[in-house]
């Protein structure tokens, strides 16, 4: 079972938006600390500035690694989804070789079978391998494609 792309997608996405929510967390807090310092002069208030200023800091740090986080969630998952379709179009390719060189076998020898006694029912054979080679490597260099353009 192979990775899912859509539903890894959704978890990093959900991250991205508690990152977001947290933002908005952050700024709340920088309206209140606004409005305590309008409202509130008190002595103690230097230290509820601090203390609302490093609050902000820790929710700023956060969502920077939950962004970050989400990010190379959405980056592996890309990344494994191509190596699992690579590793599967290697197996197909590995397939369409082994049909191929042995519908290139068939043919090779048809063809001498009808070169040694050309008759009609040599003639209907050596059609049938050469359509079966030509079928094969249409399919092997389709294989071939597929891979090099994942790798």
């Amino acid at each position: 079972m192979g990775i899912n792309l859509q539903q890894t997608q959704n978890q990093a996405n959900i991250i991205s938006t508690n990152a977001n929510e947290l933002r908005q967390v952050a700024n709340i807090l920088q309206l209140y600390k606004g409005r305590l310092q309008m409202f509130w002069k008190a002595d103690e208030m230097r230290y509820i500035e601090t203390s609302i200023e490093q609050l902000i800091r820790k929710i700023n740090n956060l969502t920077s690694e939950l962004s970050d986080l989400s990010s190379d969630i959405k980056n592996v998952a890309k990344e494994v989804k191509r190596e699992e379709d690579l590793a599967i179009a290697r197996a197909e390719l590995s397939d369409a070789t082994s049909v191929f060189d042995r519908a290139k076998q068939n043919y090779i020898r048809a063809q001498n079978l009808y070169y040694n006694n050309p008759t009609a029912s040599m003639e209907i054979n050596l059609e049938t391998a050469r359509r079966n080679y030509y079928s094969a490597l249409s399919k092997y260099n389709s294989a071939t494609a597929k891979v090099r353009s994942l790798s």
